[in-house]
């Protein structure tokens, strides 16, 4: 990565991320997205008028900085469990910057990758069928 034709470092890079991580999880937690005008509403959903897999992922990460787990998995059950993956892949590759080791990667099988597309998929489709039960997958 470049910044002003200078390129960062790997640390800087991990840093920068981590600093900017913390300031919108700070706006976040103090802003509240459920409010109209706070924060911009997803452009699929705009344009569409469907849900995207991320459509209620701030309003999950607000109400998880709240302590409220159970309203979190009802904005975006998807995103809340994806978030320790997340955070998994970004200390190993901290780790690695820093000159630290990080954990024996695991083996992914390819076929759990097109198994995990395939979710992510049926999620997006599941969660625009107006029916019960699955208008609970809407945010």
């Amino acid at each position: 990565m470049a910044v002003f034709g200078r390129a960062l470092s790997p640390r800087a890079g991990y840093l920068g991320l981590a600093l900017l991580g913390v300031a919108g999880l700070a706006l976040l937690y103090v802003f509240d997205p459920r409010n109209p005008g706070v924060l911009p509403t997803c452009p699929f959903l705009g344009l569409t008028g469907c849900y995207c897999p991320g459509c209620g992922t701030l309003r999950a990460l607000h109400a998880l900085l709240r302590g409220d787990v159970v309203g979190s998995l009802g904005y975006n059950v998807l995103a809340v469990l994806a978030l320790p993956f997340i955070a998994y892949s970004y200390a190993t590759g901290a780790m690695r910057a820093f000159g630290m080791r990080p954990p024996r990667p695991a083996f992914v099988h390819p076929g759990l990758i097109w198994t995990l597309l395939g979710a992510i998929i049926a999620y997006w489709v599941l969660r625009n069928i107006p029916v019960a039960p699955l208008t609970t997958l809407a945010p």
